[in-house]
């Protein structure tokens, strides 16, 4: 199981690796497994949040302050959430807009399509 900061140290490393190369001219097709990187941390991040609203008793027993999760997580859900808009910023914008606008609906059909296999292959 990973940690709410390790998903965040992992996605930011993947957005400033994504950051750089789009700086340098590469393509973000080019990245696709560092995008995949900064995906699986970006979801992870998500389910860890879902769990942290209904903690197993150990945690709320030994666990800081609600306040101080509170915070922690919401920081972080920001950051997660502004690494996000400005990747797809980056995935929407090739000069055409309208080809832009379906490279980054094309990309959340593939991602919900991952899902739907998951969770299928999951109940079998």
């Amino acid at each position: 199981m990973v940690d709410p900061v390790s998903c965040v140290a992992l996605a930011t490393g993947a957005y400033k690796t994504l950051r750089a190369a789009i700086s340098t001219g590469k393509d973000i097709q080019e990245m696709t497994g560092t995008l995949a990187t900064w995906g699986k941390a970006f979801s992870d991040f998500s389910n860890l949040e879902e769990r942290e609203k209904n903690p197993p008793w150990w945690k709320q027993t030994f666990k800081g302050s609600d306040e101080e999760t509170a915070l922690e997580i919401f920081a972080n859900k920001k950051k997660m959430e502004q690494m996000r808009a400005e990747i797809k910023d980056h995935i929407s914008l090739p000069t055409d807009q309208v080809l832009g606008k379906k490279c980054w609906q094309s990309k959340q059909e593939c991602v919900n399509n991952a899902k739907t296999n998951f969770i299928e292959n999951k109940n079998v």
